[in-house]
């Protein structure tokens, strides 16, 4: 009780603060998790089992667009009230395809402004569904990110009780020959949190396809790891703060995050090195984020390490959690009235899934914020135009001297076969950063259509665009096109046609 007074008291202080000078004022920022269930878009990729979502299958591009909308819409408001008005700091994510759906998903014109910038590897998923992590750069800085395979493998020699098989998109995927159950990587981000390490570890567990208790050990080898990786991170720093959050397919009472993980439900068991749970008493309480033959459960979860259990605030602390459950996010009609709106009869819904959050609050620091005058933050670049009558601008891709047409039309960042080629031969671009669905060196010298490049860099007049994809395509002339969309990540976009300018204004 005098635990929830004193949240309560820090609560009124977070608010507006009328006259009362002497007391403390805190920064809050929002983490969040979203299973944005099976974001795919429309582009065939036979590497993967993506057939349902084509436009043949009625997965159209409208479709897709309005998808991206529905979760932008969400995505800005996860967490807001009275006392949060920004949109979440930290997003974490999975069943997402690929990195350009989150690339996608970011330019969405809710979005646009909050400039999130994208960690994504690649998973060995059959159907090729991710897990990624977004954030706000003007919060948080990456100081190192990486994937960790989770290796789990079929044991036919197991006899458990036949049971019911739970319906799911997620089937497992089996190879034949070394019985390894494909399933999604553990996604590590650590970095900067205004200024204080903090690590994050964002999650999608193997499926409970075959029945809950047959799949069971899948799960439990995916907390062990993530326990694993946390140790890891505590042997670095014994009092490292670490968010491990995700879709893990099971409950906050099962083996996987009580045994494995060895998460606790109440912070007076809390002992050092060990992880809090609060979705537990939430879980007990009735609360879910998804909804199963009209029983709720909450397998979306946030749990984090014990240093973040602070009494004094001043460093970065948890103080409350929640289920981001709108209105405008349930059913409202029909068998699945009262669920998670999803996709339904072909209209792109939202997920299936409800979001999570957690708050993580810190007493305001002196130096934190620093007041300069800017009359103008605008930049001019001069361009010339090609033999097409195009905008045309120099730049450097991966410190390579190039040059790009502007199209405020083009959505993504197209690239020529020819430049393609030439940044993988010549080790501008490395191969593992080429995705498509043959490999480049082909024998004509062509490079396939609608693969893939991720660069590391395009510099121009002072401007970077980072880790950013490009599509690869043989029918443009110039070496790169880039749109209106691409370049507002980096300020407001204008073009004065009779002083040859292009103008980006901060």
């Amino acid at each position: 009780m005098k635990i929830k007074q004193f949240l309560i008291a820090f609560l009124l202080v977070i608010s507006v603060n009328k006259g009362v000078s002497q007391e403390k004022k805190f920064e809050l920022h929002t983490i969040a998790f979203y299973n944005l269930e099976n974001l795919f878009d429309t582009i065939n990729d036979p590497i993967i089992n993506d057939e349902e979502y084509l436009p043949s299958k009625g997965w159209t591009y409208k479709n897709y667009k309005k998808k991206l909308d529905n979760l932008s819409r969400v995505l800005t408001q996860i967490g807001t009230n009275d006392q949060q008005k920004a949109s979440p700091t930290i997003i974490g994510v999975c069943e997402i395809e690929n990195r350009r759906v989150l690339e996608d998903l970011v330019k969405q014109p809710r979005l646009i402004d909050k400039n999130y910038k994208i960690v994504h590897f690649d998973s060995p998923d059959k159907r090729g569904i991710d897990t990624g992590f977004l954030y706000d750069p003007l919060h948080f800085t990456p100081t190192s990110y990486n994937n960790v395979p989770l290796y789990v493998y079929k044991d036919d020699n197991v006899k458990s009780k036949k049971e019911k098989n739970e319906e799911t998109d997620d089937a497992e995927s089996i190879d034949k020959k070394s019985s390894r159950v494909y399933t999604r990587d553990q996604l590590l981000v650590t970095g900067l949190l205004d200024g204080e390490e903090v690590s994050f570890i964002v999650n999608h567990w193997p499926s409970r396809s075959g029945g809950e208790k047959k799949s069971s050990p899948y799960r439990e080898a995916a907390g062990a790891l993530n326990r694993k990786i946390i140790d890891s991170l505590f042997k670095i720093n014994p009092n490292a703060k670490v968010i491990t959050m995700g879709d893990m397919n099971d409950g906050p009472y099962n083996k996987s995050i009580k045994k494995q993980i060895g998460a606790v439900a109440h912070k007076e068991d809390l002992k050092k090195f060990g992880v809090f749970n609060p979705m537990e008493e939430m879980s007990n309480n009735g609360i879910g984020s998804l909804a199963y033959r009209d029983s709720w459960d909450l397998f979306d979860q946030i749990l984090l390490t014990e240093p973040y259990i602070n009494k004094d605030y001043s460093s970065w602390t948890f103080w409350k959690a929640g289920v981001y459950n709108k209105d405008f996010l349930i059913q409202k009609e029909g068998q699945y009235k009262g669920y998670p709106l999803r996709n339904s009869n072909g209209v792109p819904g939202f997920s299936d899934h409800f979001p999570v959050y957690v708050y993580l609050i810190r007493e305001q620091r002196a130096f934190k914020k620093v007041v300069t005058n800017v009359v103008s933050n605008k930049k001019s670049i001069s361009f010339t135009k090609n033999k097409e009558g195009q905008i045309e601008v120099p730049c450097t891709v991966n410190k390579n001297n190039s040059s790009f047409v502007y199209d405020a039309e083009v959505e993504d960042i197209l690239i020529s076969g020819k430049e393609a080629l030439f940044l993988l031969k010549t080790g501008k671009v490395k191969p593992e950063n080429y995705s498509g669905q043959q490999a480049y060196s082909l024998a004509d010298g062509r490079i396939p259509e609608g693969a893939t490049l991720l660069i590391d860099t395009i510099e121009f007049n002072g401007f970077t665009l980072s880790n950013v994809t490009a599509v690869i395509t043989n029918s443009i002339s110039s070496d790169l096109v880039i749109g209106e969309n691409t370049l507002k990540t980096l300020g407001t976009v204008e073009v004065n046609y009779k002083e040859s300018t292009l103008s980006i204004t901060k």
